[in-house]
C-alpha cells in the first residue's frame, strides 16, 4: 500500500519539477527544511510530495514535524501521511523545543531529511528568532504561497516577511489562477518557483 501511495503522490509533472529544485539544494548539504506560509497555501501537500519522492528515489529516512505554538493540535494530515509512509512524526509547541530536537546528534544521525511545517508561525514570529534557528541548525526556509491570492496580496506578503532569509519560494495552486500574464510577470520579478502543470507557463520553475 505504501509504494502505491508514493507512486500516486509523485506521479505528476509538478511534483517532479518541485522535487528536482529542492533536491538540488538538499544535495548541496541542507537536510532540514522549514516550510512557512499562510493557512491553506499547501504547505502540507508540498511536504508530502517531497517526502514521497525522497523515500522512493533516495531511500531516505524522512522525519515529519509540525509546529503548533497556538496549541490548536491540528497536524492530522501530516500525521496520517507520516503513518502511511512509515515516517516518524512529532508535534512541537515552541521554537525552542524544535531547536533542541534538531540539535540532538542522535536525531541528526537517525534521519537524512527533516521536513517541518511551521504552520502560521512566520506571521507573528520575530525574524531574529527564525534566523537564529536556521543559523544554529543549518535549516533552510521555503515559503509556500497560493496563487489563488492576487499578485498584490502575494507581493505584500513577501514585503512583510522580507527579513526572513529564505532559500526559495513555492507558489502553489497556479492552475487555479486564470491570469497567466500576471502570473508570469510575478514569477519573473521575484524569481520564484511555481507548482503547476500548465504548459502555458514556460520557465515557471525558478530558484532564488
Amino acid at each position: 500500500m505504501k509504494n502505491s501511495i508514493i507512486r500516486k503522490i509523485i506521479n505528476n509533472e509538478s511534483a517532479k519539477h518541485l522535487n528536482s529544485g529542492l533536491l538540488s539544494q538538499i544535495d548541496g548539504g541542507k537536510n532540514i527544511w522549514l516550510f512557512f506560509g499562510p493557512g491553506g497555501s499547501g504547505k502540507k501537500t508540498v511536504i508530502v510530495k517531497l517526502a514521497a519522492f525522497l523515500l522512493k528515489q533516495r531511500g531516505n529516512n524522512v522525519f515529519f514535524g509540525s509546529l503548533d505554538t497556538a496549541g490548536l493540535g491540528s497536524p492530522e494530515k501530516l500525521q496520517i501521511f507520516a503513518r502511511i509512509l512509515k515516517c516518524d512524526f512529532s508535534l512541537f509547541f515552541s521554537i525552542s523545543e524544535l531547536r533542541a530536537y534538531l540539535l540532538k546528534k542522535k536525531n541528526r544521525k537517525k534521519y537524512s531529511a527533516f521536513l517541518i511545517n511551521m504552520s502560521n508561525k512566520k506571521i507573528d514570529s520575530p525574524a531574529a528568532e527564525i534566523n537564529q534557528l536556521c543559523r544554529l541548525t543549518g535549516a533552510g526556509i521555503i515559503q509556500v504561497l497560493p496563487l489563488t491570492h492576487s499578485r498584490q496580496v502575494i507581493e505584500n506578503y513577501l514585503r512583510k516577511n522580507y527579513d526572513i532569509k529564505h532559500n526559495g519560494i513555492i507558489l502553489t495552486k497556479a492552475d487555479e489562477n486564470p491570469d497567466h500574464y500576471q502570473l508570469k510577470n510575478l514569477l519573473k520579478k521575484h524569481k520564484l518557483f511555481a507548482l503547476s502543470c500548465n504548459p502555458e507557463l514556460p520557465g515557471t520553475f525558478y530558484m532564488i
